[in-house]
């Protein structure tokens, strides 16, 4: 992107940040080294950067007020900071991130256009270190056959969808997924979309207290949930599963729990879409309500082939 164009782009949407481009002039790959960008100064709180076309490693601790990735590859060994952009983030396209340290985004974004983190155009994000979204208003994007793969902890809480996947995107995470998602919308803690798959192995937990949010949603053609480890969806307000738009979706092994509160619903399959619960899948439900907590609407189906536990 010229420099020309991300300068009217950023006036032109009303951030007051200060843009910086990479050159890599200086020594050709330290994020903080003040010569590797086009002002020769070190990034700040205030500064929106754009990378592209090269590979930047993060070693010691580094802020930015958003990240734009463009064909780059950027190596996280130390803690990286985002702080009250008013659009995204980080956005990543045709991209690899490595993440083995820490990354914090807060208050990212004003509305469900602005995502904190999105990759996109067969883009990666492999963490093996903490990753915190916090009190931004969308989470965790993955679209266009892009791939996170989860080593360590990622944890977010947003008002809008907490992690969203769509056009093919894979997720696999071997250690902790921790949501906590306050929509007042239909968005949820974990979506799934065109044709995406999700392979759990180690932990995510889920909590959702908005009246129409839902904790895991499966939406448009056929996705995948597939469970090795363990799932605990806690519904204070909202839905803990929903199935829409003509969507077909497999929940195949592990164990999946659902804590519903007074308010809470449980699993709703609508507009001509199927659930299927694999046999190997136990679905524990606790507090179940004395109304019914699963809506199949007619022309849509649910088959469960596991173990219920009803408590």
């Amino acid at each position: 992107m010229n420099k020309l164009i991300l300068i009217m782009l950023l006036f032109s949407s009303g951030v007051m940040a200060q843009p910086m481009v990479w050159t890599g002039d200086g020594d050709g790959i330290s994020f903080n080294d003040a010569d590797n960008w086009d002002t020769n100064t070190k990034p700040t709180a205030s500064n929106q950067l754009f990378i592209e076309d090269d590979s930047v490693v993060i070693r010691s601790v580094a802020l930015a007020y958003s990240l734009e990735l463009d064909r780059a590859k950027l190596t996280i060994l130390s803690d990286l900071t985002i702080s009250n952009a008013d659009t995204f983030g980080i956005s990543g396209v045709l991209c690899a991130i490595y993440n083995e340290g820490n990354i914090f985004i807060n208050e990212a974004g004003n509305n469900h256009q602005d995502k904190a983190f999105e990759i996109t155009s067969i883009s990666t994000l492999i963490n093996r270190g903490n990753i915190r979204i916090k009190n931004a208003f969308e989470g965790l994007h993955l679209k266009i056959n892009s791939t996170l793969i989860n080593e360590d902890v990622i944890f977010v809480d947003s008002r809008g969808s907490s992690l969203r996947m769509g056009n093919g995107s894979t997720a696999i995470n071997s250690d902790s997924i921790i949501i906590a998602n306050t929509s007042t919308s239909t968005n949820s803690g974990i979506i799934l979309t065109s044709s995406s798959e999700f392979e759990n192995d180690g932990l995510i937990e889920i909590m959702i207290d908005g009246v129409y949010s839902t904790g895991i949603s499966c939406n448009y053609q056929t996705t995948h949930f597939k469970n090795n480890g363990q799932v605990e969806i806690l519904v204070l307000k909202g839905r803990a599963i929903r199935i829409i738009s003509s969507s077909t979706c497999e929940l195949l092994d592990g164990d999946l729990k659902i804590i519903m509160e007074d308010d809470a619903g449980g699993i709703s399959v609508t507009s001509s879409s199927t659930l299927i619960i694999a046999a190997s899948t136990r679905l524990e439900v606790q507090n179940v309500p004395e109304d019914s907590w699963i809506d199949v609407e007619e022309g849509s189906t649910l088959t469960c082939h596991g173990d219920l536990i009803m408590e």
